[in-house]
């Protein structure tokens, strides 16, 4: 699978954050009078209305919730099981959570399941339990839940709950994709790039980095952008690689902004490469880190605080900026045990160079 990039990266890391229901994007709330008139399947809008804005009530909220769901309305205990969960206007209470996930899981609520199986693999009020939360997120995505859907593909990319299963987790990122869910064509791509539970076919990946990209996943644009840099599974378009790259970049994906400024370094885009790279160095992707310190090391004034970013990014876990370090020290004639935990540092992360120098 592939892991990251410098240079000869095609594709990020995998998108592995598992992901639960919040009431903030659950539904379009219309504030309503029927919730108190025995209408309760307008109790979940009404409730939301109440956590909105400058006049939010989140305990009026948490009995609106609670008037759907013991009238029946499993949507109401989901709701009601997310406040208790985060102590949002009631007292923070995991195992009342639980059972009220349970109970409108049960009942038929998708976002239950979600939840529930949300709580199980964190052990959450209940003993932790994986193969239960796939279970649940299994339940979640037949219930045509989208991100039940992408935690159950996670699950079994992970192995969690049972023995990985990359040919299961691509059915299910498939169905996620399909209900538009941006981190599911994302990991889907990746798949199809390291040909894993799938046969490989950049082609495929190429239309699925799309699909993240304009389902608001900014990796997915960024690894658009390194296909058609390089053509591969597709024509070559420096322009179009260039604008994802930015695309990524601006909406979150750090890895884009390194790549842009490497396109800048080499200058075939006019833009500060240095100020890409401290970008995502400090938004802690280290391979910015490392590019900032090699750029700033080379020019005599500057060579002090591009040591320091290298170092930064050693410490960081960067190897091949540990490999960088260990060869600065080495030109300053330091002793081998000063420059030995740089190099062993760099074999353990995979450069080749460093362990024939040990």
């Amino acid at each position: 699978m592939s892991k990251g990039f410098m240079e000869e990266r095609l594709v990020a890391a995998w998108s592995r954050v598992l992901v639960a229901v919040t009431l903030v994007a659950w539904a379009t709330p219309s504030a309503s009078a029927a919730c108190t008139e025995g209408d309760v399947k307008t109790c979940v809008s009404e409730g939301i209305a109440l956590l909105k804005g400058k006049d939010a009530d989140p305990s009026r909220a948490v009995a609106v919730f609670e008037r759907g769901c013991k009238g029946g309305d499993m949507n109401g205990c989901t709701a009601l099981g997310v406040m208790a969960e985060t102590g949002e206007g009631t007292t923070r209470n995991l195992s009342k959570a639980a059972g009220l996930f349970e109970l409108a899981c049960d009942g038929g609520d998708a976002k239950g399941c979600l939840n529930l199986g949300h709580m199980a693999i964190r052990g959450l009020a209940l003993k932790a339990d994986k193969r239960r939360a796939l279970e649940l997120f299994e339940r979640a995505c037949d219930g045509k839940l989208m991100s039940g859907c992408y935690n159950a593909g996670l699950s079994h990319l992970s192995g969690d709950g049972q023995r990985e299963n990359p040919k299961r987790a691509a059915a299910f990122f498939k169905r996620a994709c399909e209900g538009r869910d941006g981190q599911a064509c994302f990991n889907l791509g990746v798949q199809y790039v390291d040909g894993y539970g799938v046969k490989k076919s950049l082609r495929k990946a190429r239309t699925l980095f799309q699909a993240a990209c304009d389902g608001g996943d900014p990796a997915g644009c960024t690894n658009l952008g390194v296909l058609h840099e390089r053509g591969k599974g597709g024509g070559r378009s420096l322009k179009k690689a260039t604008r994802l790259y930015e695309t990524g970049c601006d909406r979150g994906d750090l890895a884009g902004c390194v790549n842009l400024g490497m396109l800048a370094e080499s200058g075939k885009v006019k833009r500060d490469p240095a100020a890409l790279y401290r970008k995502a160095c400090d938004g802690k992707e280290l391979s910015g880190c490392l590019r900032l310190g090699r750029r700033l090391f080379k020019e005599p004034s500057t060579r002090a605080k591009g040591r320091t970013w290298l170092e930064l990014a050693c410490e960081g876990g960067q190897p091949e900026s540990c490999f960088e370090m260990a060869g600065i020290l080495k030109g300053e004639k330091a002793p081998a045990d000063k420059v030995r935990p740089y190099l062993l540092r760099a074999c353990t992360g995979g450069v080749k160079k460093a362990c024939q120098d040990l």
